[in-house]
C-alpha cells in the first residue's frame, strides 16, 4: 500500500464543476460526485478517471459488488470527513455484552466497520480506512463489547489478515473475551485469528487488564502511515 502515499497534500484545491457518476450494486444506485475530490482521495478512482480505463471517457464507474450502505458512508466521509457507523439505530446489533445480551441501541457497528474498511481497501483510500478505525475505537469506548463470530468470519474473508482492522479486532477480543466465551467460540473462530489471540495474550500478559484494551492506546497505533516514524496529529 506504499503507492497510496504519493497523493497530494490535504489542502489541494478542488474543481467542483467536473462531476462523475458511480453506479453501486446490482441495481446501480447512482452517485454523482466531484471528480477532483474522489480522485484525490482514492487511487482506484484516480486510475479509473485518469484516462487509463475506458471509464475515464464515460465518466461512469460501475461497482456491482459494492454495498450501497458502505458506499453511502464513504461518500459522507468524503464530503464531511466523518464516518457514521450509527446512523440506523433500529437495526440489530451483532455485538454482545459480557452477559451474552445484545445491545440494540447500537448498530451492527463491527460488520459495518468491516464492510467500510474493506471498501477503503478496494478503493485504495488509506485516509478512509484510518477514519473507520478511529470511529470504531471511539464507539468501543462506550462499553466492554466483543465482535460476533459472524463479524470475525466475515472480516477474515474480506480484509487482508495483516491489516490494522484485523489487529484491532484481535486485540479487543484478547482484552474483553472471558475464558467461558473463548471456550464456547474457539472451534468456530478462524484458525489464524486464534493464533493472533494467542500472540496478543502472550505479548500483553504482564500488562494491567485495563491497559490491554485498544481504547486505552493511542489511535495512531492502528493507523497506516507513510513511515514508521509518522504519527497522527
Amino acid at each position: 500500500m506504499a503507492a497510496e502515499n504519493h497523493r497530494p497534500a490535504k489542502r489541494t484545491k478542488y474543481d467542483f464543476t467536473n462531476d462523475v457518476t458511480v453506479l453501486i450494486g446490482k441495481d446501480e444506485k447512482k452517485f454523482a460526485l466531484h471528480k477532483s475530490l474522489i480522485c484525490k482521495s482514492s487511487i482506484f478512482f484516480w486510475a479509473a478517471y485518469s484516462g487509463v480505463w475506458k471509464e475515464s471517457k464515460e465518466a461512469t464507474v460501475r461497482l456491482p459488488e459494492t454495498e450501497t450502505q458502505s458506499f453511502t458512508t464513504y461518500v459522507g466521509w468524503l464530503y464531511t470527513e466523518r464516518v457514521d457507523l450509527l446512523e440506523e439505530p433500529e437495526q440489530k446489533l451483532p455485538w454482545t455484552d459480557k452477559k451474552g445480551e445484545t445491545l440494540p441501541h447500537r448498530l451492527p457497528l463491527t460488520r459495518r466497520a468491516i464492510d467500510c474498511f474493506a471498501l477503503g481497501d478496494m478503493l485504495q483510500d488509506v485516509n478512509f480506512r484510518n477514519a473507520v478505525i478511529t470511529e470504531l475505537m471511539c464507539i468501543c469506548k462506550m462499553g466492554d463489547t466483543i465482535p460476533s463470530l459472524r463479524s470475525i468470519t466475515c472480516m477474515w474473508e474480506v480484509i487482508p489478515q495483516n491489516s490494522k482492522m484485523v489487529e484491532l479486532i484481535a486485540e479487543y477480543w484478547a482484552a474483553e473475551c472471558s475464558t467461558k466465551e473463548f471456550d464456547a467460540s474457539v472451534d468456530m473462530l478462524p484458525d489464524g485469528f486464534v493464533k493472533m489471540l494467542a500472540r496478543v495474550g502472550i505479548r500483553d500478559k504482564h500488562m494491567a487488564s485495563d491497559m490491554r484494551k485498544p481504547s486505552m492506546r493511542e489511535k495512531w497505533r492502528y493507523h497506516e502511515h507513510a513511515s514508521e516514524n509518522e504519527k497522527c496529529k
